[in-house]
C-alpha cells in the first residue's frame, strides 16, 4: 500500500513533521529516527512488495556515512519512492544529493508548511480523502427513538460498524445529551413522543452545534422529506430499507463529519501558519479580487486591517510595476496571464506552473513603492482558472540579510570565501573524507608580501589580480578563499592523486598570467603548496598547519617553487602513489614524454642598452666576432640555460617544481638527470659545428649528487660523449643542508677531469654558498633571482648583488643573474658588474630541438 514514511534524527523536527502533515489529513504510515533503519526497512520493504509512495528525509547538515547509503540505495532502486529532502540551507551539496535521486525534491525548513502541498502535488493518491470510519475514528453518535427494542436493534448494528453509539428516547433527552457532550452524528426518528425529528434540527441549529442530523422516517412522503431537509437534516433515510444500505448511508454522513472536520482544522492551521510566517501571503479569485491576506502581508504593504483589502481588485489597489518605477507590462507578465485567463478553459491553465522570483513593486496603503520578490501559484478548478495564491517577501529585507550573510563568509576586497568560511568548509571536507575515504587537496599560494616602489607607494596588488583570474577561470568543484592578506587558496573534493601535479601546474600559469597583468607581479615571487586530504587527516586547523610549513619549505628550494605534501595519506595509498608516479615517470621516459627546453643566457655586452625587447637571435648574429665565434663587446661565449618539462596526458608542459619533489620523493629524480644529461649530449654531438663558443647550463639535483651510482652512470656518459663535455656547465643548487662534501669533491674532480665546468646556484639565499665554494671548485656562480628582480627599485638589493658579484670576482668566478625581466634591471646588472644575465626580458624558454642554431650563430 502506499503512504508516507519520515526520517528524521531529532524528535522535535519529526514531530513537527507529523503534526504538520496531520492537519491536512496526510497522516504518515510510519517514522524513523536512524537513516540505518530507513535502509534496512526500505530492504525488507522491497522483498515484500510494500512500498511507500513518499519519504521525507530529514538530511544532515554534514553528509555521514548512513545517509549517503541510504541515498544511493534511493538512487539505484527503480521503484523508490518520491524523495523529499529537507534541509536548513539549499547549498550545492543538498541540491547534488537531490539531483541525483530519480524523483528528488529539496524542501527548506523555513518553508516547512509547503510540506502538506507539495505531497499532494507530487503524490495526489495521497489526497483522495479518507476512508469510511472504522474503529478508532472516534466519532460520537446519539441515536433517537422512543422504541427501545429500536434504539437497541440499531445501536448493535452501529457499533459492529465501529461507531461509538448513545441512544435517546425522546427530543428533551436528546437535547440535554447534546448540550452536555456535543455529539458528531444525530439519527433521530421523524415521529416521537414529544415532537418531530424537524423540530429537533431547528433546535440543534438554534445552538450551533456540530451536529450532522439524519432523519429517520417509516413514510416516504415527499413533504416530510422536504420538511426535515429545511429544518436542517442532511440526510432522511427510511425504516424499511435494507441494512446495508442503510448503514451505507450512515457512512456517507461520518464521511462529511470528517471531512469538514478537516476543513476545520485546515482554516485553523492555515491561519495560524499564515499568521505566523514572515512572508507576505494573500490570495484572489477568479476576478482577481483579494480573498484574504495573512499579517505579514498587512504589515509590508501599510494596512491595519484585512477588511480594507479583502474583495479589493488586487491589480487596482496594488498597482504591480517593474522596480524601476515604470508601469509593468501586465500583457506580458504572468499576473496578466492569470487575470485575463478566467474566463477562458485552456490546456495552457490546465497545466499552469508556479511562477517564481518575479521581481515587481507594489503600491502601499500610504503610497510608498514595496519592492518584492513575488512567487505566484495558480488555483485551478477543472482546468479553469480559480484564483491565485501571491507569496512576496521585502527585497530590501532579503537583500540586507544576504548581504550581511557574504560579508561575514566573504573577502570584501577579493570576493572569495574568508578563512573563517574555508575553515568550515575544510572541516566538512576532512569528515567525509574520514567517513567515505578518498581524497581532496588543499591548494595554497602564497605570495611575497606588497613591496613598495621609490616612491613609497603601494604598487596594485598582485594577490587581487590573482584572485580576479581564478574566479573568471574557475571550475567545477573548486571552492576560492583569501587566508590572509598574502595567501589564496582553493579547495577541490574528490580528486585522484595522480592529478596532484596538474592542479599545481595549472595554478602556475594562472598565477604567470596574474604576473602580466600586474603592475608589481614581476617583482613579487610566490610559491605554491598542495596538501592532500585524506582518510587519516586529524582536522581542518591540522591542514592549515601543513599548508604553512609546506609553503614555507618551498620558499627555501626557490622563488617560485612548488611542495606537494601528501602527509595525510595512509600507509598502503602512499605506497600506491609511489608506485603510481613512478611508473608514470618511467613511461614519459619510455615514451619520450620529457622534453628540454633552453633559454638564453646573455653576456652582458651583448645586450642592448635601450629598452627594445631583446631579439636574442638578431643582437646576438650582429655582435658575434667573426674571428672566433665569441660576443664582439665581451668575448664570452654563450649560454643556454636548459631545463626539463614532462608532457602530461592533455598535452600541457608540467614543469620541474612540480614534478621534481614527487620525483625526489619516490627516488626517480636520479634517473630523470641522467636521461637530461644523455638527450643533451646527442643534441650537442648533432650541432656540434656551430657551437664553438656556446654552452648549456644543466641543473643536477641533490639526489643525484648523493646518489654514488647515478654519478657513475652519469660519468661514462659524459666519457663517451668526446669532446661534448666542454660544452657542458653543470649547476649544484645551494641547500640550507650542506651535501657530503667528499662525494661531491670526488666526483667534481672527475667530471672536471672529463672537461664539464661547475656553476653554485642560489648563490647568496641558502646560507652554505661560502662553505660549498670552500670545498668544491666552481667556475660560475648564478645568484638567486630574488636579490635581482627588485634591483631596479631597491638600493639594498642593488648593494646586495654588487657584494656578491665583487666577491665572485674575488675568487675568480664568473657571475650570472636570474629574473632579468626588463632593461633597467638589465642595467642594474651592468652597472653591478654581473657578466651574465637570463630573463624574460633575455629570451622565454623554448623547445631545444626547435631552436635554429644555423641562423643564431651563422658560419663567419
Amino acid at each position: 500500500m502506499a503512504g508516507i514514511l519520515i526520517v528524521e534524527r531529532s524528535t522535535t523536527l519529526s514531530h513537527v513533521l507529523k503534526r504538520t502533515l496531520d492537519a491536512a489529513h496526510l497522516t504518515p504510515r510510519g517514522e524513523l529516527t536512524s537513516f540505518a533503519d530507513a535502509l534496512t526497512h526500505f530492504r525488507s520493504q522491497s522483498a515484500g512488495n510494500d512500498s511507500y509512495s513518499v519519504v521525507v528525509i530529514g538530511a544532515p547538515a554534514r553528509a555521514t556515512r548512513e545517509f549517503l547509503d541510504l541515498l544511493e540505495f534511493l538512487r539505484s532502486d527503480p521503484a523508490a519512492p518520491i524523495t523529499l529532502l529537507m534541509t536548513h540551507e539549499a547549498t550545492s551539496e543538498a541540491q547534488a544529493w537531490t539531483n541525483s535521486l530519480r524523483n528528488g525534491h529539496l524542501l527548506l525548513w523555513s518553508q516547512f508548511a509547503r510540506l502538506p502541498t507539495l505531497v499532494l502535488r507530487l503524490s495526489p493518491e495521497e489526497g483522495r480523502g479518507p476512508a469510511a470510519p472504522s474503529e478508532g475514528d472516534g466519532l460520537r453518535l446519539l441515536f433517537v427513538d422512543d422504541s427501545r427494542t429500536v434504539r437497541l436493534g440499531y445501536k448493535r448494528l452501529l457499533q459492529r460498524s465501529g461507531f461509538v453509539v448513545d441512544t435517546a428516547e425522546s427530543l428533551a433527552q436528546a437535547i440535554d445529551a447534546e448540550e452536555k457532550n456535543p455529539y458528531d452524528l444525530i439519527i433521530v426518528d421523524y415521529l416521537l413522543s414529544d415532537g418531530s425529528g424537524d423540530e429537533l434540527c431547528r433546535r440543534i441549529a438554534a445552538v450551533d452545534s456540530r451536529a450532522v442530523i439524519a432523519v429517520l422516517t417509516g413514510s416516504y412522503r415527499e413533504d416530510i422529506v422536504k420538511r426535515c431537509l429545511d429544518a436542517g437534516a442532511s440526510e432522511c433515510m427510511f425504516k424499511n430499507e435494507a441494512v446495508d444500505l442503510f448503514v451505507a448511508r450512515v457512512r456517507l454522513l461520518a464521511r462529511q463529519v470528517i471531512l469538514q472536520r478537516a476543513i476545520d482544522t485546515d482554516r485553523q492551521r492555515l491561519d495560524g501558519m499564515l499568521g505566523a510566517i514572515g512572508e507576505g501571503v494573500f490570495g484572489i479569485d477568479a476576478a482577481s479580487r483579494i480573498s484574504f491576506a495573512n499579517p505579514a502581508a498587512l504589515r509590508m504593504l501599510g494596512y491595519d486591517d484585512d477588511a480594507e483589502l479583502i474583495d479589493a481588485d488586487a491589480f487596482a489597489r496594488l498597482q504591480p510595476h517593474t522596480l524601476d518605477g515604470s508601469e509593468l507590462a501586465l500583457e506580458d507578465s504572468p499576473f496578466r496571464q492569470r487575470e485575463r485567463a478566467h474566463d477562458e478553459p485552456t490546456p495552457a491553465m490546465g497545466t499552469a506552473e508556479i511562477q517564481r522570483d518575479v521581481e515587481v513593486a507594489f503600491r502601499r496603503k500610504d503610497g510608498g513603492v514595496l519592492q518584492v520578490d513575488v512567487t505566484l501559484v495558480p488555483l485551478l478548478n477543472g482546468g479553469r482558472d480559480a484564483g491565485a495564491i501571491f507569496v512576496f517577501r521585502d527585497l530590501s529585507e532579503y537583500q540586507r540579510a544576504e548581504k550581511l550573510h557574504h560579508e561575514l563568509s566573504h573577502d570584501q576586497a577579493t570576493g572569495l570565501f574568508n578563512h573563517r568560511h574555508l575553515g568550515e568548509l575544510l572541516a566538512f571536507d576532512v569528515m567525509r573524507r574520514r567517513e567515505q575515504g578518498g581524497y581532496s587537496a588543499l591548494l595554497v599560494i602564497d605570495i611575497e608580501r606588497n613591496p613598495r616602489g621609490d616612491d613609497g607607494q603601494v604598487h596594485p596588488d598582485l594577490l587581487t589580480t590573482l584572485a580576479g583570474i581564478l574566479k573568471q577561470q574557475r571550475q567545477t568543484g573548486e571552492r576560492l578563499a583569501r587566508l590572509d592578506d598574502h595567501r589564496l587558496a582553493i579547495l577541490y573534493s574528490d580528486v585522484e592523486l595522480e592529478n596532484l601535479p596538474h592542479l599545481a601546474e595549472r595554478a602556475r600559469l594562472l598565477l604567470v598570467e596574474a604576473r602580466d597583468r600586474s603592475a608589481d607581479g614581476a617583482r613579487r615571487n610566490a610559491v605554491i603548496a598542495v596538501c592532500v586530504i585524506g582518510s587519516e587527516t586529524a582536522s581542518a586547523e591540522a591542514v592549515f598547519e601543513r599548508a604553512r610549513r609546506a609553503c614555507q619549505r618551498a620558499r627555501r628550494r626557490g622563488a617560485r617553487a612548488i611542495e606537494i605534501d601528501t602527509g595525510a595519506i595512509d600507509s598502503r595509498s602512499a605506497h600506491e602513489m609511489a608506485t603510481l608516479w613512478s611508473d608514470r615517470f618511467r613511461a614519459a621516459i619510455a615514451q619520450e614524454r620529457l622534453v628540454l627546453l633552453a633559454r638564453p643566457v646573455a653576456p652582458m655586452g651583448s645586450l642592448p642598452t635601450f629598452d627594445g625587447g631583446a631579439l636574442v637571435g638578431q643582437e646576438w648574429r650582429v655582435a658575434r666576432d667573426a674571428t672566433n665565434g665569441r660576443d664582439a663587446a665581451s668575448g664570452r661565449e654563450f649560454i643556454f640555460d636548459v631545463s626539463t618539462r614532462m608532457v602530461g596526458r592533455n598535452g600541457q608542459l608540467v614543469t620541474p617544481g612540480v614534478f621534481a619533489p614527487l620525483a625526489a620523493r619516490i627516488g626517480m629524480m636520479a634517473r630523470i638527470d641522467r636521461w637530461v644529461i644523455e638527450r643533451l649530449l646527442k643534441h650537442i654531438a648533432m650541432i656540434s659545428e656551430r657551437i664553438d663558443h656556446v654552452a648549456f647550463v644543466v641543473e643536477l639535483s641533490r639526489s643525484t649528487l648523493v646518489d654514488v651510482d647515478a654519478l657513475r652512470a652519469i660519468e661514462d656518459l659524459i666519457a663517451a660523449a668526446g669532446g661534448s663535455p666542454r660544452h657542458l656547465i653543470l649547476v649544484i643548487a645551494d641547500s640550507t643542508s650542506p651535501i657530503d662534501a667528499a662525494i661531491d669533491g670526488r666526483s667534481i674532480a672527475r667530471l672536471r677531469a672529463l672537461g664539464c665546468r661547475f656553476a653554485l646556484g642560489n648563490f647568496g639565499t641558502a646560507g652554505n654558498s661560502f662553505t660549498e665554494l670552500r670545498h668544491m671548485a666552481m667556475d660560475m656562480v648564478r645568484i638567486d633571482g630574488r636579490f635581482v628582480q627588485a634591483m631596479s627599485t631597491s638600493d639594498s638589493d642593488r648593494r646586495m648583488v654588487g657584494a656578491l658579484a665583487q666577491f665572485a670576482r674575488n675568487l675568480g668566478l664568473m657571475t650570472i643573474a636570474e629574473n632579468a625581466d626588463s632593461s633597467a634591471i638589465v642595467q642594474a646588472l651592468r652597472d653591478a658588474g654581473i657578466e651574465y644575465a637570463q630573463g624574460d626580458w633575455i629570451g622565454v624558454p623554448s623547445l631545444l630541438r626547435r631552436i635554429d642554431f644555423a641562423r643564431l650563430f651563422p658560419a663567419q
